[in-house]
């Protein structure tokens, strides 16, 4: 079942596409776009996240203060560099929704 991009509730086969619960009407060819634009902006969300992630683990190896709570050097280490691979290979999926539907998600993201 599929959802409708703007409340998230159920969608039915209408006439002249699909209709929510909520009333909200569109044709397949919007269902498809808004679903384009949500995973894009899902995938640009979670770059940002993991990018951030690296950039704590790094923070916190940088300061023998902090890495003395937080764990092993070595073990944050080895956290941000798959952290940054992680974000990398994402950063190409989240590029390529983007040029899917024609329009940057991209804006989420954090400046390289």
């Amino acid at each position: 079942m599929f959802a409708c991009p703007h409340c998230g509730g159920p969608l039915r086969r209408v006439d002249s596409g699909v209709e929510c619960e909520a009333g909200h009407r569109l044709d397949v060819v919007q269902v498809g776009l808004e679903q384009a634009r949500n995973s894009a902006r899902a995938a640009w969300e979670a770059v940002r996240a993991l990018e951030e992630r690296a950039h704590w683990a790094r923070w916190v190896n940088s300061d023998p203060d902090l890495y003395q709570l937080a764990g092993d050097p070595q073990t944050l280490a080895d956290s941000a560099v798959r952290d940054d691979e992680m974000a990398s290979q994402l950063r190409h999926y989240a590029e390529a929704l983007d040029r899917t539907i024609g329009e940057p998600v991209s804006s989420l993201a954090s400046p390289e």
